[in-house]
């Protein structure tokens, strides 16, 4: 089992790392633009190394997320959620980062069909496994302090509505998916600083008293 602080430090870790990919990804949600998505990717030299980072980010986030979970939480039904929705996420980045490239240059007879298949497919993908992971961070967030908790908990239910309604709005959910993983990524680089209170209170030194009740020195 990871040590809390251990924990904590990857969380961040992982979520800056997943930021900078995030940053550094093309604005594709357009779901019906499967050749405007090709195009892109044609000219994204790093479109491999972008989806591998994020990948990595992602992965070394649920490491440290899964050491902050208590293991009652892990079994529970968040605990299945983000699991699941992480997996899935794990394995729609991967292929992107194999497969996308060669799909978008090939010239094959019934490339642009597979292309106007496979685009739609990943995107939904990846929206359902961000609503998954959404609702397992919710259940799952570490419930102390009291503002990590909410902050966690109203950044997973955000992130669960954004992948329910995020494939229907096309382009235009930039404008949740974005402050949605900012908060997620914030909160993530908030956790080394954030110290349970009755933790901070036992390790705190205690003052010895002498036999008449006076504080020692």
């Amino acid at each position: 089992m990871l040590s809390t602080m251990f924990a904590q430090r990857a969380t961040a870790i992982g979520g800056v790392i997943w930021a900078v990919a995030f940053a550094w990804h093309p604005i594709l949600l357009d779901p019906a633009d499967a050749a405007g998505v090709a195009a892109t990717v044609a000219r994204t030299p790093n479109w491999p190394w972008i989806h591998l980072l994020a990948a990595l980010g992602l992965a070394i986030w649920s490491l440290g997320l899964a050491g902050l979970t208590p293991s009652e939480a892990r079994r529970g039904t968040g605990g299945v959620a983000l699991a699941a929705g992480l997996a899935v996420w794990l394995l729609v980045l991967v292929a992107e980062a194999v497969a996308m490239p060669a799909l978008a240059v090939s010239t094959a007879p019934g490339a642009a069909l597979l292309r106007a298949l496979v685009w739609p497919l990943a995107l939904a993908l990846g929206y359902a496994a961000y609503a998954a992971g959404g609702i397992g961070l919710a259940l799952t967030a570490p419930r102390r302090p009291a503002w990590i908790a909410a902050w966690g908990g109203a950044s997973g239910w955000l992130a669960a509505a954004t992948g329910v309604l995020g494939y229907a709005l096309g382009p235009a959910a930039l404008w949740i998916v974005g402050p949605t993983a900012l908060s997620i990524v914030l909160w993530s680089v908030a956790l080394p600083f954030a110290t349970d209170p009755a933790r901070r209170r036992s390790t705190r030194p205690q003052r010895r008293r002498d036999p008449s009740g006076r504080r020692a020195s």
